[in-house]
């Protein structure tokens, strides 16, 4: 069963779910089984001082601390995600944790990203008749020592002058989160984590991508082509990214996160 986890029970829970965390199979996404986030990421991502607006659940059987869900509701769209997911017996804390959103967030949507490793909340979640929205392999590349990627030519940042040629891409795709809007104002904030950057085809926008950079993480959230994938625009896009990153890195070890992975998104939540 899941309960809001207690202060009495958060050390012994955050070292449960970080051991199970180490494997696919017993984790869902954010992955902390790529061999670089750390368990001092993770503690701060799973723990009760994480201030983020959701709740820490801890996954209980027979009084036992199974494991531990921190999930994140985002009020602006209805959408449950999650900082963290770790359970001994995941096929079922993902069925309790459809129980438990249906009875506290009625008509919200969840998204849940699932390791390739994960049948068994696969399962449920096509049983309960969810949609897989995306299935993609996960990329991650270490950028400590040297890296010398192609130039990256005819790329350049996205500014407010060229937001609208962005968001022509960008909005291709319906029914994400991070559509323009919102990329639009979390972009042109202050100390602002996320990077988008075009690149132009004689002029014209013919790519975009947007990445994020969270201390030594950096993590791909999407590229978008005028048409069908585009190799030669994605390789200079993917250069600067890389060379832009290591750049900017603050300790001898560091990676670039292409989070990409199966999704599954319903509707709403029963």
């Amino acid at each position: 069963m899941l309960r809001p986890l207690t202060a009495a029970q958060e050390a012994a829970a955050l070292e449960t779910a970080w051991a199970l965390a180490q494997s696919p199979a017993t984790s869902l996404y954010p992955s902390f089984a790529d061999g670089v986030k750390t368990q001092s990421e993770f503690f701060r991502a799973a723990s009760l001082r994480n201030a983020a607006p959701g709740e820490a659940l801890a996954c209980l059987s027979d009084g036992e601390i199974q494991g531990l869900i921190r999930y994140e509701a985002l009020p602006e769209g209805r959408l449950l995600t999650f900082s963290a997911f770790a359970a001994r017996n995941p096929a079922r804390a993902t069925a309790e944790f459809l129980a438990y959103a249906a009875a506290r967030y009625p008509a919200w949507q969840v998204d849940f990203g699932l390791h390739g490793e994960n049948a068994g909340p696969r399962s449920v979640l096509e049983k309960a008749g969810w949609t897989l929205t995306e299935e993609c392999r996960v990329c991650v590349c270490p950028l400590a020592g040297n890296i010398s990627p192609s130039p990256a030519e005819n790329v350049e940042p996205v500014t407010p002058r060229t937001f609208p040629e962005f968001a022509h891409l960008h909005d291709r795709t319906a029914g994400m989160y991070w559509n323009s809007p919102r990329l639009r104002a979390a972009y042109f904030r202050e100390n602002t984590p996320w990077r988008l950057t075009l690149y132009r085809r004689q002029g014209r926008a013919a790519a975009a991508l947007c990445w994020q950079r969270f201390g030594d993480l950096a993590e791909i959230f999407g590229v978008d082509f005028e048409g069908e994938f585009d190799g030669e625009a994605m390789a200079p896009l993917l250069a600067q990214s890389l060379d832009e990153a290591r750049r900017t890195a603050n300790a001898a070890s560091h990676s670039l996160n292409k989070g990409l992975r199966v999704a599954f998104s319903a509707g709403s939540v029963m």
